[in-house]
């Protein structure tokens, strides 16, 4: 264990303060322009292009990265995404807006695939497990915390921007000084959604609604908090932190019961975690403990849902799985942005955020009905055990412990 953690300590700091940077700068970026009275169009279009970012990387980073390395990738993308940090500081037009954070969703994400394949690499089948948990930990713990830094920041200065760009330099420091010797990386086979589709409607379909909710809660959720004079690092903390919390004993409970019904019933706990919020908004106990809850159900749909694909697959094929979901998420994160506004005009405000959720939280509950009443479910015997996998990189996928199964036909199972 010690001699894991060793191997890891490099790239997990990295990823904490990239995650103390990125977490709190995607936050203040729609803080931000909502406080300068961009629409929430514009605010769902240029945070939109963010995650439009993560499409190109899923499809190019890994070529870059087995080109240059690891560490020269991390130096690389971390250098560009910190120069695009200070140079919005002059963006007085959208397009310029959309451009940076396009090109900042490109380095993130390719930073991610960076860290993810690091992790990956210095593993072995014995410990592969710890390490995945290692990573969810760093992962959402920073990201919660980084909500805490819109504190002690003034929205309007050039403070914040100044704090984002530190981090971010801050975060080559620890992967340029290590000592380890990283091998090199495999790059995977492109996958087909639409063959995961056919396979598994519910699992695939659960994704692309997950990055709608999700996608449509980090654009808006600090603009809820402005307009109803909630602590913006606390709607986001507590939401982010109990999408951490939840995930685990959800994901055990789908262990024995079937992983559509458990979709279902999630799908329709969010729904009614978001009606909650919106039945008691001038209740800030209220508010915090519905966010926290809604956290919980709605960060917990995506692992879910991968599971439930791998269910009808071969498990040593998690990863290729893992690449398919994390594109359909990506789309629905583009998605949600762009949608998300429509609900807030609708019903005049802020709170329209959580009527997209909840639609969202419904449409994939019956989905759920409808497939479960026409597709026979999987087997117990054959069902695969959950493990929580966080939307950031294919790369992941390996890091899952089903993968350790030996290889069999990829074909569905019979």
């Amino acid at each position: 264990m010690k001699k894991t953690l060793k191997n890891i300590s490099a790239p997990l700091l990295s990823l904490a303060l990239l995650m103390l940077s990125n977490g709190f700068f995607l936050t203040f970026v729609s803080a931000r322009l909502h406080a300068q009275d961009y629409s929430p169009i514009s605010i769902g279009v240029i945070q939109g292009s963010y995650y439009a970012g993560f499409l190109i990387a899923a499809l190019k980073s890994e070529h870059i990265i087995q080109r240059i390395k690891h560490i020269r990738a991390f130096s690389f993308f971390a250098s560009i995404a910190t120069v695009c940090t200070l140079a919005t500081v002059f963006a007085s037009h959208i397009v310029i807006w959309i451009f940076m954070r396009f090109v900042m969703g490109i380095c993130i994400a390719s930073l991610y695939v960076v860290i993810e394949s690091w992790f990956l690499i210095v593993s072995d089948k014995k410990n592969r497990g710890v390490v995945l948990g290692i990573y969810m930990f760093g992962l959402y713990f920073s990201q919660s915390a980084s909500q805490y830094i819109m504190n002690f920041v003034d929205i309007e200065s050039l403070m914040a921007f100044i704090v984002a760009g530190m981090l971010g330099a801050f975060s080559i420091f620890p992967v340029t000084f290590t000592h380890s010797r990283i091998p090199d990386m495999e790059v995977p086979p492109p996958s087909a959604i639409l063959k995961f589709f056919v396979i598994a409607p519910l699992g695939t379909a659960g994704a692309v609604l997950s990055g709608v909710m999700l996608g449509s809660f980090y654009t808006f959720g600090p603009n809820f908090a402005q307009s109803y004079n909630f602590s913006i690092a606390h709607i986001m903390s507590l939401t982010i932190a109990g999408g951490f919390l939840l995930q685990y004993p959800i994901g055990h409970l789908s262990d024995f019961i079937d992983r559509r019904k458990m979709v279902i019933a999630v799908s329709a706990m969010a729904l009614l975690m978001a009606a909650g919020l919106i039945i008691f908004l001038n209740s800030q106990f209220w508010v915090f403990f519905f966010s926290f809850m809604l956290g919980g159900f709605s960060f917990t749909i995506y692992p879910l849902c991968i599971t439930q694909v791998v269910d009808r697959v071969h498990a040593n094929h998690a990863t290729t799985v893992a690449g398919a979901m994390l594109f359909a998420y990506s789309i629905g994160a583009v998605i949600g942005p762009l949608v998300t506004p429509i609900f807030i005009a609708i019903f005049n405000g802020e709170k329209g955020l959580y009527y997209s959720m909840a639609f969202s939280s419904l449409l994939l509950f019956v989905l759920g009905l409808v497939i479960i009443s026409i597709k026979r479910p999987v087997p117990i015997n054959e069902r695969e055990s959950f493990v929580a996998i966080p939307p950031q990189t294919p790369v992941v996928g390996d890091l899952d412990p089903r993968n350790e199964i030996p290889k069999q036909d990829p074909s569905r199972k019979e």
